[in-house]
Parts: structure tokens; sequence; C-alpha cells
């Protein structure tokens, strides 16, 4: 069958399109990311090793035919290999880097990219067989890669190979949370790439792995990184993106993925939405079926609120139902689902979840869908059903920023139904989700100056109208209402109080008051324990870059 490529006609004017931290449409990339701040600090340097390429996108050669390749002799090869795996053949892929193996076991290179077939299948269908085989092809490419070196002292391509695969080892380990083992794997990836990248400058197939170290580590907390100092590990993010730039321009095997890298650094760092989309729809034009990618811009649809764009790259997943990564497909379905109910439309919202609930059995993202389930029976009248969907969502270990928020509500639904009151607060927001920003103030306006709703429901609904006002820019009214939200003081939803100083902050910002800005931006800061903490310290910091720039 044969597949259209992605519609080329994706836009990305914007102002910020974050809104409230309930609403994030989040990806794998965060979810294990907050995974991995629960471990000790070597895990947590070995989660953020893996933060962009937990949607890993295999190599592509460069384009300039001029070029010296490190392996002529299977150059050939191993473009073939990358070609099919890109393009979702798997079996194809292994079988030719396999023939690389058979022309010279003694090479490393054959089984460096057959393992990593192995590495991507396991990610995302968390199959143990492939994480075994992953592991066992992994430790053949140390183990002959080393016996390489002891004949070829000077081949830099091959300790390129060796501290590539130490990083993808602890990727592997980090997904089976085995993260002693994996703290171990980052240390020697970070020295193995660390001292070829100072002896061979021009070893551009070793700047992607020192690159995404550098952003990762970069990006700890300051303790965190003290700690990671006395061990000799260190990071810049400024370097790190360099070093992916460098990678993206210059390398042969890991062009591509370092930039699909640098997109998604462009989308969640930079807020550069034009370059990061730019980069992604570049590598939906060469493999329009790729799943990762079309997953990515789907998600990139989302955070732009452009939902029915981003249910157009989710529906490419469903239809495709790539079997070796099944995962993919709940997981479209429920980012599908997800944009469903941001449009009100909650008979879809219902079917996604379910969808997801059954293909995924991973315990990411369970919560949510719960929850939004209980939501989407409940609006349609189903108290019975949604109960049931909240006490499970209130049951299970929440693993991620959302799943936090939604065991916290569902437990509060559960105890009994919405009230009117609750139901257009969700209607509402869902209309400033969608940017139906009239619509959502028309129905959310009433509920800020209403009695006899309760302070929480209030000051919700003053943050949502505060969200709309910023978004029409409408930068006066939108002070207002976000400081209302401060004044009620929410006990229940406390979120809202540390998110509207940022948001005021941001406000003050485009007026061109960078005194006021910082005072907001320092305010946003001293709160701690509430939704989406982890998600507003990155956006903070991220603010605090840009004027210390």
């Amino acid at each position: 069958m044969e597949w259209k490529k992605a519609d080329p006609r994706l836009t990305t004017n914007r102002r910020d399109t974050l809104l409230a931290p309930n609403m994030l449409p989040g990806t794998f990339l965060r979810s294990a990311d907050f995974r991995m701040l629960r471990a000790r600090h070597f895990a947590i340097a070995a989660g953020l090793f893996t933060l962009l390429i937990l949607l890993f996108v295999p190599q592509l050669q460069a384009q300039n035919a001029g070029k010296t390749y490190p392996r002529p002799k299977f150059h050939d090869k191993i473009v073939s290999g990358l070609d099919s795996l890109f393009s979702m053949r798997v079996d194809a892929s292994i079988r030719i880097f396999s023939q690389v193996v058979d022309a010279d076991p003694n090479d490393p290179t054959g089984y460096f990219f057959r393992a990593n077939v192995y590495l991507w299948k396991y990610l995302f269908n968390k199959d143990e067989r492939d994480f075994s085989t992953y592991m066992s092809e992994s430790e053949k490419t140390i183990d002959i890669g080393e016996d390489y070196l002891d004949i070829h002292e000077d081949d830099s391509f091959t300790r390129a190979l060796i501290g590539g695969t130490y990083g993808y080892r602890a990727l592997a380990n980090i997904t089976a949370e085995n993260f002693l083992t994996a703290s171990w794997d980052v240390r020697s990836c970070y020295k193995y790439l660390g001292e070829l990248i100072e002896e061979h400058p021009d070893e551009y197939e070793a700047y992607l792995g020192m690159g995404i170290f550098q952003f990762a580590l970069g990006s700890l907390p300051s303790s965190a990184r003290t700690v990671l100092n006395l061990v000799g590990l260190d990071g810049n993010r400024e370097i790190g993106l360099r070093q992916l730039q460098t990678a993206a321009n210059k390398a042969t095997y890991v062009r591509n993925d370092a930039r699909f890298t640098l997109a998604l650094l462009y989308v969640y760092y930079k807020n550069d939405y034009d370059k990061g989309v730019g980069l992604l729809k570049d590598l939906l034009k060469e493999y329009p079926t790729n799943v990762p990618v079309l997953y990515s811009m789907g998600n990139v649809e989302g955070q732009l609120r452009k939902l029915e764009g981003a249910i157009w790259y989710f529906d490419q997943i469903i239809e495709l139902d790539n079997k070796d990564f099944s995962y993919f497909t709940g997981y479209a379905n429920m980012r599908r689902a997800e944009a469903q109910f941001r449009l009100n439309n909650f008979v879809e919202t219902m079917r996604g979840m379910q969808r997801f609930l059954k293909i995924v059995p991973d315990k990411t993202m369970r919560c949510l869908a719960y929850f939004r389930l209980g939501i989407a029976y409940e609006m349609r009248g189903d108290r019975k059903n949604a109960e049931e969907a909240y006490r499970r969502a209130s049951e299970l270990r929440p693993v991620t920023p959302e799943d936090q928020y939604a065991n916290r509500k569902a437990a509060l639904y559960l105890k009994e139904p919405l009230d009117n009151v609750e139901k257009e607060l969700i209607r509402g927001g869902n209309d400033v989700e969608a940017h139906k920003f009239d619509a959502g103030r028309q129905t959310l306006l009433p509920i800020v100056n209403n009695s006899a709703a309760t302070t929480d429901q209030r000051a919700e609904a003053a943050y949502f109208v505060g969200e709309a006002l910023r978004h029409t820019q409408d930068y006066n009214q939108a002070l207002t209402y976000y400081k209302k939200v401060i004044e009620l003081q929410p006990q229940g939803e406390t979120w809202l109080i540390p998110w509207a100083y940022f948001r005021l902050s941001q406000v003050y910002w485009e007026l061109g008051d960078k005194k006021s800005h910082r005072v907001y931006l320092d305010r946003s800061q001293v709160y701690d324990d509430y939704d989406y903490k982890d998600w507003l310290d990155f956006q903070i910091d991220r603010d605090l870059t840009r004027l210390q720039q």
C-alpha cells in the first residue's frame, strides 16, 4: 500500500502556545524523562541523555557525492540497510546488516547497525526478547570493536561505534529500569566520545552522542551537576547544540539523527517552531511512512493547537498499523483521542482511549487515558461507567506528570458527579485549548463572576480567560484575569498560582516591561508540590537563559 506524504500546507504562525499545564499534549520524550527524574543522580543524567533519542531516527547517508566514507567497502550496504529501517522494513534491514557482518566478521560495523535495529524494536514494543538480542549484539559490537582497535589503533570510526554503543546500551538499560548498569554505560560513552572528539575533531559521527550529552547534562539542576562533576561528567547546553549542528551538517551516518534531535530541541527548548517543523517536514518528504516522525509531527501540531492537523498525522499512524511498532499505533490512538477531547467530541474521545488501553500494556499515560475516558462518559450522561474509569485512574500508580494530574483529579471526580459549572469549565477550557477563544471566553466569564461556583472553579475559569486574552494579544486585560487567579487563592488547584505568575511574566515581556517580567518570573519559582512543576521549571529556566543572553 502506498501512503501519501505529510500535508505540505502546515504553517507555524503562532504566539506561545503552551497553555494550562493540565492540557499539555506531552510526548514519549517527557514521559520517559519524568520516570528518570526519580532515580539517583547518575540515572538522572542517563535519562536526560536519552531525552532526545527516545524517538530514535535511523541514519541517512550524506548527500555530498565527493565525500570519503568511513567504511567505503560497506557504504552502499549500510545506506541500503538504513534506508530499509527508516522505511519501516525491519526484516529487510536486519538481512542487509547481516550481510555486512558476514562480509567481514572481524569488523564491528555490521554488528553495530544490526544491533540498533533490535534496540529500536525494543524501545517501542518493550519486548524482552528484543532487549536480550540487543544486549547480546551490542556486547559483540564492543568486543569485536576493541579487538579491531588492537590491530587498527588509529581507527576513529570504530571508536565512535564503541562510544555510541555504550550510549545506546544506556538507553536500553534505562528503558528496562536497570539504572545502575545504565550509569556505567553513560560514563563509558562519555569517556569514549569525549576523548575521540578531542583527538579527532573531524570524526563527525561522534558529535551526535556528545552533543546530546552536553545538552542533557547541562540541563540538570545545579545540585545534580555538582555530583556529576565529581566523577568527571559535565555539560553545557549551548555547546551541545553546536555539536548537534555539526553532526547534522557534516556527519555521514548520523546526519538525520542529529537533524531529528535538533528539530525537537528547536520546538521544546528554543521555542522555534519554524525550524523544528521545517526539519521534521524534510524528513517526511523522504520517508512519509516513518512512524516516529509522523508521531512527532502530530505532537507538534497538538502543541500548536492545530488539532485537526494533529489528528491527520495520528490517523496516518493508525492506518499504517505497523506491527513492528504497535506502541506507536496505541499512543497515536490516545493522542488522537486527546485532540478530540479538546474539540469537545466525547464520543471519539471514548473510542480512542479504549483502543489505547487495549493496545498498549505500558503503564505510561494509563491514568490520563482512564481519566479522560471517565470525563467523556460523564459528559455523555453515563455516570456509572464514568465512576469505573475514575476509580481505575485514581488507583493506578501515576508515571508521568499528566498521569499525576489525572490521578489526583479522578479521585475528586469519583466522590461526586460533575456539577453544571464543572462541565462548563471543561467545555470552556477545551475551547481555549482549541484556540476557539471567543467561544471559550463566552463560556468561562460567567463562571468567574459566579458566586455560587467554588473558589477553585472561579480561579480556573479566570486563568483560561487570561489565556484566551493573551493569545489574542489583549495583554492588559489578560493581566487582570491572571491577577484575579492570585487574588482568589485557590486551595485545591494549587498549580494555578505559580502558572498565573509565570503567565504574568510572559505578558510583561510582551509589553516590554522587563523589570516586571523578572519580578513575576521570580515569584513563579517559590512554589512547590503542584501539578506540572517540572514542566514549568523547564520554561522558567528557558526564560531565565533568555534574560542572560
